[in-house]
Formats: structure tokens, sequence, C-alpha cells
């Protein structure tokens, strides 16, 4: 994913929606580890790929956001990161969902869960009290995961569930949380990041 885009703040009054959403950073060494693991079913079935550049891990979708907002959002990213410190990641298991002629294929998250819920619940709450009633809904996956393929076939879902295809077993820490805008282009959907909020809370004593 690109470098905190320099136009987030300061373009926070130009005039049109911005689509963002919250989401926990995949650094590069591990999504291109993810990647690589996912080589052999890359070259067996094909669907509209992830590309490693913009692996991430959902927290809430805002959908299309009046810029006047973000500041408040980014300021809540920030509250919310306050609030934990860096944590361990690892993906885990394939699956998937086929709605219609589409589908999403995905990486189950193991070790992580539960924080990444935590802090996607804070956001999504938080968000919503911010855009109000006339904003949009924020929206939360059902459980972590990482998005590896969309346009998925029901051959590839199973396959990436199987113990053949999988699990992937990937990890990272997660050291900030980051405000998102997704660019919309025809062949693909690119990702600036508007601002980034470090995990600062203190460490959990167990």
């Amino acid at each position: 994913m690109s470098d905190v885009d320099q136009t987030g703040r300061a373009g926070a009054a130009a005039t049109g929606g911005w689509r963002l959403f919250f989401a926990i950073e995949v650094p590069d060494d591990a999504a291109a580890a993810v990647e690589s693991g996912l080589a052999p079913l890359r070259t067996r079935h094909k669907a509209k790929w992830t590309s490693a550049d913009a692996f991430h891990l959902t927290l809430a979708f805002l959908g299309d956001v009046d810029p006047a907002a973000v500041p408040a959002l980014v300021a809540l990213a920030h509250e919310v990161a306050a609030t934990m410190a860096p944590f361990p990641v690892t993906t885990g298991r394939g699956g998937g969902v086929r709605r219609l002629r589409d589908g999403t294929a995905w990486l189950a998250i193991d070790d992580g869960a539960a924080a990444i819920r935590a802090l996607a619940d804070a956001v999504a709450t938080g968000a919503a009290a911010l855009l109000g009633p006339e904003g949009p809904a924020p929206r939360r996956a059902p459980a972590p995961h990482l998005t590896v393929a969309r346009k998925a076939s029901q051959a590839l879902i199973d396959d990436l569930a199987s113990e053949a295809g999988g699990p992937i077993h990937v990890g990272w820490t997660a050291e900030r949380i980051v405000l998102v805008r997704s660019h919309l282009d025809p062949d693909r959907a690119r990702y600036s990041i508007v601002d980034a909020a470090p995990l600062r809370g203190a460490p959990s004593r167990g």
C-alpha cells in the first residue's frame, strides 16, 4: 500500500466524496510471503488476484465520506490506536464466499483476531457517531481476514480451503491503524494512505 497521501489533510476541503476505510497494514515482507504462498493457486485459477501492495486487513469500511469529516476520522484513528499496543498477526487457512456470479477468496486470521475485532468495533462505533445518521453506516467484516482474490470461482475457494491449498502461515506485527482512500480505476482499485496512527497502548501483562 502506498505511503501517506500528502493530499490527505490539506485536501479535506475538496469537493466530492472520498471512499474511505480503516485498516491494519500488511508490511511489504509479509505481503511478499503471502503472494509467494499463493503462487501455486495463481497458476491454477483465473481470478482478480489482489496485488501484494494492496494487501490489508479491513477494520471498517466507511463508503463515500464528505472530505470535511477526514480530520475527525484521523483524530479517531489516533484515539483508538492509543488504547492498544502492537500485536502479532498470523494468517491461516483459506476460504471464501460466492454470491451470484462473483466470489471473494481470503485467508483467515489466526493470531491477532481478537485484537483486530476490538479495533474494528472501536473505529466503527466512533465513525458512526462522527458521521451521524445522515452519513454512511460503517461496515465491519464478519471475521478478520485477508482478501486475496475477487471474481473467485468456487473451485478456487475450495482449493484454498483444502489441506493441499493451505493454510498459508505468514506472521507480522500490527503496528498502526491506517485511514485509506480507495480510488476505483477501470482495471483495479488503488489505495492511498490518508493518515497512519501508531499503536501505542501499554502492552498487556500476562
